[in-house]
């Protein structure tokens, strides 16, 4: 049986039972309405966006921020003797930076402050966020030729180098 939370979302379905109005299949009911106005301060604004955007899609929309993390952005480089891994980390001390490696798997993650705004938040309007804050991690499948014990890393200029050795025998072939 379809309920008006299935039809419109936790959001959608709390706002329109709060003014008295049935839900349509249409996420904000009749798309001839406008959708429903945001109110309270830019993080509130932010989460009922967020919300909304989720009970749309069913799932989580984003997939950053601090419900599931986010994953920063990597290259991954092959040289005859090892692998090397850029992990994009700009604007993080190399304390909050967590790097594990086991057969197998190479796990990186920690915390990463939002920017801190040179002016006053109250009078600061938004018209593009696309840089990630929050906790992260990311996971990397590594091949069985990696040395485990030799794994290097080196923090520069908003980069993380991960230097990865392979086992002599196995520089002729790639497997990552």
């Amino acid at each position: 049986m379809e309920t008006e939370q299935s039809r419109c979302g936790d959001l959608e379905a709390r706002q329109r039972r709060a003014s008295g109005q049935a839900c349509t299949a249409h996420p904000w009911g009749d798309s001839s309405q406008p959708l429903p106005l945001l109110s309270g301060s830019f993080d509130d604004i932010s989460n009922q966006l967020r919300s909304m955007l989720d009970a749309i899609h069913g799932e989580q929309f984003f997939g950053t921020g601090t419900r599931k993390g986010w994953e920063p952005r990597i290259n991954v480089y092959e040289v005859p003797d090892r692998y090397l891994v850029c992990v994009e980390l700009a604007g993080m001390p190399r304390e909050q930076i967590d790097i594990r490696a086991e057969p197998g798997l190479l796990l990186i993650r920690g915390t990463r402050s939002k920017p801190a705004l040179p002016v006053e938040r109250s009078n600061i309007g938004v018209h593009v966020m696309e840089i990630d804050s929050g906790r992260f991690h990311r996971k990397i499948p590594l091949p069985s030729d990696v040395l485990i014990d030799q794994v290097t890393a080196r923090y520069r200029d908003g980069y993380l180098w991960i230097d990865l050795k392979r086992t002599p025998q196995s520089e002729e072939t790639s497997s990552l």
